[in-house]
């Protein structure tokens, strides 16, 4: 049965906002916010409705169509037929009615306009591949585990999409029964390319075996990941370090390297600018003792120390903690200090020995941190900036933080890291009352 229905916004997740003469709401893939649709429901829910677009009856004025043909049956892309200025708007949105509804009315009103990103496709340094039972590789349909093969990404830069199609039309149907992914990576600074080959279980095949399928597809070095563990198996003289440079306000710079098990953002043109605006909003922090929780390699460590905090950096990578105190010393900042530990180990043990900070720095994962960020407070802090990937857990943890009134959230300043998509990073502000 067909509905005629508005949109009325996009909401956290990507998907169009409308509601059925009944004042059902319904949920919708590829719509556009003022956009008038006939819409198929497909799935009915307590409360909701999922549909499907049958005929946009009245375009928005900035729809465009989408240059990928896999849009609408790969997963990602959600916003790309939605003009570049549009999507900031819509991710604006997206973050002003997740504050409002969580945090309360006018707190929408602390959102800036995004900082766009320098590239709005071939941004991507990281591409995650899976591989179906023939070896093709390809990426999920959107909501399923069903793949859909691809020989080239928007997102990616053209020797990434090389090797893509090289992978494609490559015969891997002999490493797909143990390999359920391959990731590919790319230096920001030098260009090297790396391949991470995720193998199921213990991986019932030789090294050489997967040396032969793959090396003659991949230019750079290839790993294979066991439980977690990564080894490399093609030669290679150079360590495997990827790189980016990063750049100062002040005119200082310093240049971060990783291994390729390190996390690390995927747009590094744009990290350049959310690096220097994490910087912006700490204000002058010479001589201020700064704690950076889920401090990775070093991403906002090593800039902050540079222009002269004193910073302590807590994380629970191994591996990221390691090629943390190398880019400290790259960089010549001696005191700061960095912790193999989990967060609330970290801030406890922090706490225990009565340890105090100027300002915390937090940029967590896409769950948040849920009722950890409530020891927040006990360590001091004048300020928190809050880095996140999610406008909902984001919501969710700032309200713990403003509750009892020790903390009021000043400023929300959204940083598109994902073009193309619904997804957003935001820096938030907040101030000891």
């Amino acid at each position: 049965m067909h509905h005629r229905i508005v949109i009325e916004k996009i909401i956290s997740g990507g998907r169009g906002l409308g509601r059925l003469p009944d004042g059902m709401v319904v949920m919708v893939d590829h719509v556009l916010p003022g956009e008038r649709i006939e819409v198929r429901i497909t799935r009915e829910h307590k409360g909701y409705c999922e549909g499907r677009p049958e005929r946009i009856v009245s375009p928005a004025p900035g729809r465009v169509t989408p240059s990928c043909p896999l849009h609408g049956l790969c997963g990602g892309c959600d916003l790309q037929h939605a003009a570049y200025p549009l999507q900031l708007e819509i991710k604006k949105q997206i973050v002003h009615d997740c504050l409002e509804r969580i945090l309360g009315r006018g707190s929408g009103e602390l959102v800036a306009d995004p900082i766009a990103s320098p590239k709005e496709t071939g941004y991507r340094s990281r591409i995650r591949l899976q591989l179906d039972q023939e070896g093709a590789p390809g990426f999920f349909q959107p909501r399923s585990h069903r793949l859909v093969p691809a020989k080239q990404c928007l997102l990616v830069s053209p020797d990434m999409n090389r090797v893509l199609a090289d992978l494609h039309h490559g015969d891997l149907a002999r490493i797909s029964a143990v390999c359920r992914e391959i990731e590919l990576l790319k230096s920001p600074q030098d260009g090297k390319l790396f391949c991470i080959l995720s193998l199921h279980g213990n991986g019932d095949i030789s090294p050489a075996a997967i040396r032969d399928t793959i090396s003659a597809l991949i230019p750079g070095q290839v790993f294979v990941r066991r439980k977690k563990k990564l080894q490399p198996i093609t030669p290679d003289t150079d360590p495997a370090v990827l790189q980016q440079r990063l750049t100062l306000d002040s005119g200082g710079s310093c240049t971060l390297s990783w291994s390729p098990e390190c996390f690390s953002q995927i747009n590094p043109e744009q990290n350049q600018q959310l690096v220097k605006a994490v910087c912006r909003v700490a204000g002058e922090v010479r001589g201020c003792s700064l704690l950076d929780l889920y401090c990775g390699i070093g991403n906002f460590s090593i800039p902050l120390g540079l222009l002269g905090a004193r910073v302590t950096g807590i994380e629970r990578s191994r591996p990221s903690i390691v090629w943390a105190k190398k880019n400290r010393t790259a960089a010549g900042l001696d005191q700061a200090r960095f912790l193999a530990v989990d967060a609330t180990r970290g801030l406890r043990d922090l706490a225990r020995n009565k340890e105090r900070f100027n300002c915390i720095l937090l940029d967590p994962p896409r769950q948040g941190m849920g009722r950890d960020i409530s020891l927040l407070p006990g360590l001091g802090p004048e300020k928190i900036i809050y880095v996140s990937c999610d406008p909902a857990t984001l919501a969710r943890d700032l309200r713990i933080l403003t509750r009892d009134g020790r903390f009021r959230l000043t400023r929300v300043l959204p940083v598109d890291m994902f073009p193309q998509t619904h997804h957003i990073e935001s820096v938030a502000v907040l101030e000891k009352n």
